[in-house]
Formats: C-alpha cells, sequence, structure tokens
C-alpha cells in the first residue's frame, strides 16, 4: 500500500468528517463512499472501518436514502469481519441511535448494551458518555425508568468528572 493511497484514505476521511460537520451531508457522503470504496478496494480494513463510521454518521442527517438499515447491517457484519473493537464499539451506538429514532427499540438496546459493554472494557470515556446517553434513552422509551434515571445520572458525572459539564443540558 502506498504512501499515497494512504495519505488520500486519510484526507478523504478529513473532508468527509469536516463536510459532515458543517451541515454538507451530500458532499459529506460522496467523501466517505469513495474513501470506502478505495479502503475496499486496497483491503484496508482500519479505514474501511473509519469510512463505515463516517458514513453512519452521515446516514443520520440524510433523509432521502431508503436503505438505512441495511446500511447498518451490513456496515455491522463488515465491522465485526474486521475485528477493530473501537470502530464496532462506535458503530453499535450508531446503529443503536438510529433505531432509537427509526427503527426497532428492543434491537436498538441489544446493539447499545453490546456498544456500552464494549466502551467499558475497552475504556472509552469520551465515547462512553454517548453511549450511556443513547442506552438511557431507549431505555426511557422501553418504559424502564429506573434504568434510564441510572444511566442518564452516570453519563452526567461522567461528564462532570471528565470536564465535559457543558453536555449537563443536552440530558
Amino acid at each position: 500500500e502506498s504512501a499515497a493511497l494512504i495519505s488520500m484514505m486519510c484526507g478523504l476521511d478529513a473532508l468527509g468528517y469536516n463536510a459532515w460537520v458543517t451541515g454538507d451531508y451530500k458532499r459529506s457522503k460522496t467523501l466517505f463512499d469513495e474513501g470506502l470504496a478505495i479502503a475496499r478496494r486496497q483491503h484496508n480494513d482500519l479505514y474501511t472501518s473509519q469510512f463505515l463510521i463516517g458514513l453512519a454518521r452521515v446516514i443520520q442527517d440524510l433523509h432521502d436514502i431508503s436503505d438505512k438499515e441495511q446500511f447498518y447491517e451490513a456496515g455491522l457484519e463488515e465491522q465485526r469481519r474486521i475485528g477493530d473493537y473501537v470502530g464496532l464499539t462506535v458503530f453499535l451506538y450508531r446503529y443503536a441511535f438510529f433505531l432509537l429514532h427509526h427503527g426497532d427499540l428492543n434491537k436498538a438496546q441489544k446493539l447499545a448494551r453490546e456498544s456500552l459493554d464494549l466502551a467499558r472494557e475497552l475504556d472509552m470515556w469520551r465515547e462512553y458518555q454517548e453511549i450511556l446517553d443513547c442506552n438511557g434513552m431507549i431505555a426511557f422509551k422501553l418504559g424502564e425508568y429506573e434504568r434510564a434515571k441510572v444511566l442518564l445520572q452516570e453519563a452526567l458525572a461522567r461528564n462532570e468528572e471528565k470536564g465535559m459539564a457543558y453536555l449537563r443540558a443536552y440530558i
């Protein structure tokens, strides 16, 4: 794998993320799709995982994609094959978050719990807060109010502990 291809994938990932952050979702999707195609051709699992995560973010924000769940299912299978547990943890959370708003809450809960277990095991403190939030929101929607309260209070405590108290309003 040449340094030029690695640089290209790195650039596509950064540009795709920047486009997503600035709300240019179609451009972001185009960049992540291009990067994913290159990563797959090069059999580069690390960048395949990164581009799948990027696409998972963008697809949540696009309203004109009808096959979102098929994307998440295929992406989850590929993430499991790759074995990048950090990437898998983030992808599970993104899929669960999608299902929280657009799909099967029981499946969302299963994916979110798996993501939470992995985040704890891998000590992913930054993502852990978002994963706790997702688990808490799913529990709330399922009527598990005590569990939701425990999860969301833990998220809030973690935010303050890590200097991320600005997220208090979100929770």
